[in-house]
């Protein structure tokens, strides 16, 4: 199987940012896995600038399917397309704006972007908050 070229660059700049490392890691979910990755390590704006424009390809290259809302928001600088995005925060926040949404409100279809998925449980928890919202989830992409 050959990757694209999107891949590849991910695939490097995961590892050279030890995003992306080998071994033997105990995962959340109690599973043993041979790889462990870390999105968190994508820290500094140029990196951010570089997986931001990694998934815009993404974005435009392999979905097929309308979405008024992303989690990424990448596209206006590569594709000059401006969507919104909005993410739950961790916990349910009960002063200011409150609720558990940070950014745009969900509406419209929503296209889900993850870092990395092993029990299914954040992307689960996601598409029910999107669908609580009267919103229309069409897809996941994850890293």
């Amino acid at each position: 199987m050959s990757l694209k070229s999107y891949q590849r660059d991910f695939m490097s700049l995961a590892i050279a940012q030890d995003a992306l490392t080998f071994g033997t890691y105990t995962l959340k979910s109690g599973r043993i896995s041979p790889y462990f990755y870390d999105a968190g390590k994508f820290n500094k704006g140029s990196i951010f600038t570089s997986i931001g424009n990694i998934y815009a390809t993404v974005l435009k290259e392999a979905t097929k399917q309308d979405y008024d809302l992303i989690f990424v928001s990448a596209l206006p600088d590569k594709y000059d397309m401006d969507v919104s995005y909005s993410f739950n925060r961790q916990g349910k926040k009960n002063h200011g704006e409150g609720g558990n949404i940070v950014g745009a409100q969900l509406k419209g279809n929503v296209l889900v972007v993850d870092d990395v998925i092993s029990t299914e449980t954040a992307i689960r928890e996601s598409l029910e908050i999107i669908k609580e919202n009267q919103a229309n989830p069409v897809g996941v992409i994850v890293a």
